[in-house]
């Protein structure tokens, strides 16, 4: 083989390279990402170590809906090495850091609902929330917001299924649909496991 048609052969490699690569950063900044789970919030539906897929593109093309599992930015990512990365969003979406802070939760209200929690259980709009995930009945306790909570348009309130250990919306209020990252719906590890969830 001559030295130009090896020389070819690397650049060709290293675009093969750049275009997966690239590709990968695509998808998991736009469709979808793995995701462990951290902590006993969710359970029984999560359980620490879990492995789920985050899905993005699910709130291009559709509204999120009470029910539905949410990853949602608490802090903001930032890089520590490459900071002047730090000035464009768009990066902090595509590019994976070693800061920032999810939580992943349950959405119980969306905007323009009155939320209230009674005897252990959620009331939205007076109609009480059949709750079969909640790990344990009765669970659901008031904590720093005040009941009954009107959720603002454009926000949900969000709280965990292990409802005795969560920092859920109970403490900080309902949070706005712009710091939801995606949406939940498939478990992926342990094997087990795997599946939709519910």
């Amino acid at each position: 083989m001559s030295k130009k048609s090896l020389f070819k052969e690397i650049i060709q490699w290293i675009e093969a390279i750049v275009i997966a690569i690239v590709i990968a950063v695509l998808i998991r900044g736009l469709i979808f990402e793995p995701v462990i789970i951290d902590g006993s919030s969710m359970n029984n539906t999560l359980t620490d170590k879990d492995r789920v897929i985050l899905s993005k593109i699910n709130l291009t093309f559709n509204d999120i809906e009470i029910g539905d599992i949410v990853v949602l930015e608490i802090e903001a990512p930032n890089f520590k090495v490459l900071t002047f990365l730090n000035n464009y969003e768009w990066t902090k979406r595509l590019l994976p850091t070693a800061s920032g802070t999810d939580y992943i939760k349950r959405v119980v209200a969306i905007g323009g609902d009155i939320i209230d929690i009674r005897n252990g259980y959620v009331y939205v709009n007076d109609i009480k929330l059949i709750e079969d995930y909640v790990k344990e009945d009765r669970a659901t306790k008031a904590k720093f917001v005040e009941f009954p909570y009107t959720i603002p348009d454009g926000e949900l309130f969000v709280l965990g299924d292990n409802r005795l250990h969560s920092t859920d919306s109970r403490e900080f209020g309902s949070i706005g649909e712009d710091k939801i990252l995606g949406t939940v719906s498939y478990r992926i590890w342990p094997i087990s496991s795997f599946g939709k969830l519910q």
